[in-house]
């Protein structure tokens, strides 16, 4: 079995995989003073038991790398930490490789598993992320925005007399009050920001590109966009298993 971790800004996720099967999958808080080896021996015990044969991992939080090597080294299995210069099966097109996320091309090599190109990832996080394949299979960029959540936040803290609002759909665009005209906009207007963005990348391309949506709000806003083709929401994991695979 392949234990995949995807650390986040917020949240780490891990996978457990058998062959392709994700066999088992947890998730906590980046910033939680826990013990990581104890806490994926656990989900290995909770899908029935088995030998890690290996760790694989991407992290955009560089200091929460050094927790998952002492876990491997606990659990006496080995650690592969993909990078953006280290990453088998995507070819960047791209001045600096180096300075892309490894989130963002592991996504688009988990998203090669449902298309060969040309494709667009999308997550959904603290921020949101559209990254794109040509028809070549080479990663040719994207974009970045403030998720919803942290555009909501920013909003709220930024001004005077707004208040906290749940990020959920109002009942119609046009809200009636402070609070569902705040949700019309972080997020059915949030909804249209990520179909026009994917739709002024298909432009680009000249193709309507294969769209695979992920993240932590993407069950939230799978419903709400029109743009996408499948929603993953292990897609990230599957990467860092392709990865593996790709390495082994």
């Amino acid at each position: 079995m392949v234990l995949t971790v995807d650390i986040g800004n917020t949240k780490t996720e891990l996978g457990l995989w058998q062959g392709r099967t994700l066999v088992g999958a947890a998730r906590a808080p980046t910033a939680e003073h826990r013990d990581w080896g104890a806490w994926a021996a656990r989900v290995v015990v909770d899908a029935g038991g088995g030998v890690i044969e290996g760790i694989a991992t991407a992290s955009v939080v560089p200091t929460a790398v050094a927790r998952w090597a002492d876990a491997a080294h606990r659990l006496h299995t080995r650690i592969r930490v993909f990078e953006g210069t280290n990453i088998p099966g995507v070819i960047v097109k791209l001045p600096h490789p180096e300075r892309v996320g490894p989130d963002r091309l592991v996504n688009v090599l988990g998203a090669l598993e449902w298309s060969p190109g040309p494709l667009i990832s999308v997550d959904l996080g603290t921020a949101t992320t559209f990254d794109v394949l040509d028809s070549s299979g080479a990663f040719i960029g994207g974009a970045i925005a403030p998720g919803a959540g942290t555009a909501l936040q920013a909003l709220v803290s930024h001004t005077a007399r707004l208040p906290q609002v749940r990020l959920e759909a109002p009942s119609s665009a046009i809200g009636r009050d402070t609070v569902s005209a705040m949700q019309s906009g972080a997020v059915l207007g949030y909804a249209g920001l990520v179909d026009g963005l994917v739709a002024r990348i298909r432009a680009e391309l000249g193709v309507h590109a294969y769209c695979v949506a992920t993240g932590g709000l993407v069950e939230r806003f799978a419903p709400l966009c029109t743009s996408f083709d499948r929603v993953d929401s292990a897609l990230t994991l599957r990467g860092l298993r392709r990865a593996w695979e790709l390495t082994t």
